[in-house]
């Protein structure tokens, strides 16, 4: 687990952002790949089409195919045979003195056509940096872009996440707050009703109670003894009189002690 982390914390490195950049892509990349070919294309020809004039250098007589003589006569006189050394001439010699450039593996900075060590290495060692430029470019940097875009669109969903478990911890918030003000509110409307409660049970009035009843302006006390629900009357027992006082239910009160 610990080296995934160090992975994902080092991907993607400076060069891997830089291979699969546009510019890479549209420039770069070619360039490499074409520098490549370019390369071994020219060490093929210069070992299968010699371009270089080796008229005169030091090289074995190997007869032209076309020839009958196995030796010749140089203009001093010596005579030369084939696999001797001479200053090659074009009209004896197999290939017309075409030399191949080897700056490694001849004598010379030039030897007769062919392939010699040195352009052997530089093909290999080119054609392996042309395949590894190829795969990098058309594999490798496609399957970074496709990572890199995955660790965004993880990095987006985490932040997506995270920002509705802070909208949910908020809403759960405002819900608590809410389920508090409205326990608050019912304990308020609770200790109201209790308080309307016993004053309606101490504004209630029965037979017997002692009320006091306005009439025309005029305040009479007494002790009920009928009510008359259907009317909506009560008649009261004045204390001074001993009269039976009949008034509105609505317009008894509780005498002030």
């Amino acid at each position: 687990e610990d080296e995934e982390a160090e992975t994902v914390k080092t991907f993607p490195s400076e060069w891997q952002s830089r291979f699969m950049s546009k510019k890479w892509h549209d420039v770069f990349w070619p360039l490499i790949h074409a520098s490549f070919a370019f390369l071994i294309v020219g060490l093929l020809v210069n070992g299968l089409f010699p371009l270089v004039d080796g008229t005169g250098g030091p090289v074995e007589l190997e007869m032209r195919s076309d020839s009958l003589n196995t030796e010749i006569v140089l203009s001093d006189g010596s005579i030369v045979r084939e696999g001797d050394i001479y200053p090659c001439d074009p009209e004896f010699q197999e290939g017309e003195c075409k030399n191949s450039l080897t700056p490694l593996a001849g004598k010379a900075s030039s030897m007769p056509g062919g392939f010699y060590w040195d352009a052997i290495a530089l093909m290999a060692l080119a054609g392996t940096g042309l395949i590894w430029s190829l795969y990098t470019h058309l594999i490798r940097a496609p399957g970074w872009r496709a990572r890199v875009k995955a660790m965004k669109e993880v990095d987006d969903e985490r932040a997506e996440v995270q920002e509705s478990l802070e909208i949910e911890d908020e809403e759960s918030d405002e819900e608590t707050q809410d389920e508090a003000d409205e326990d608050e509110s019912d304990d308020m409307v609770d200790d109201e009703s209790d308080e309307i409660g016993d004053e309606d049970s101490e504004e209630e009035f029965d037979i017997g109670s002692y009320v006091g009843l306005e009439i025309d302006g005029d305040d009479y006390y007494g002790t009920i003894i009928e009510f008359d629900d259907d009317e909506g009357t009560v008649v009261i027992e004045e204390d001074e009189t001993g009269d039976e006082i009949v008034g509105y239910q609505d317009e008894m009160f509780i005498p002030e002690e």
